[in-house]
């Protein structure tokens, strides 16, 4: 079940656009490899974290609810996990989103 558990961590991690070492462990401890950080949990709650050291937008969570209904699969929360970072970066080039409450200028309404 471990390397279950690691292959679906690891594939999580790539779809956010981090890629992990080789080895990874799944004791709860945070491990670093370069500029990579990642803390896995591989006990009968499957959950972990990557971040990027270079980039404090790409720190990203991960969980396994195997089993439990209506709860995403680890690929459906990376693809979450990557558009929300697309959107991130779409906001941050056009100066964010606009305040809640905020009117557009009257030539949009």
């Amino acid at each position: 079940m471990s390397g279950e558990i690691v292959e679906h961590f690891r594939d999580f991690a790539a779809g956010v656009g981090i890629t992990l070492p080789g080895d990874i462990i799944p004791d709860g401890k945070i491990h670093r490899a370069g500029a990579i950080g990642y803390i896995l949990h591989g006990d009968e709650q499957p959950a972990g974290q990557v971040w990027d050291f270079r980039d404090p937008e790409k720190k990203h969570s991960w969980r396994a609810d195997a089993g439990a209904k209506g709860t995403p699969t680890p690929h459906v929360v990376a693809v979450k996990a990557v558009a929300n970072a697309e959107k991130r970066a779409e906001d941050k080039d056009t100066g964010g989103p606009a305040p809640d409450g905020a009117r557009p200028p009257p030539s949009a309404r």
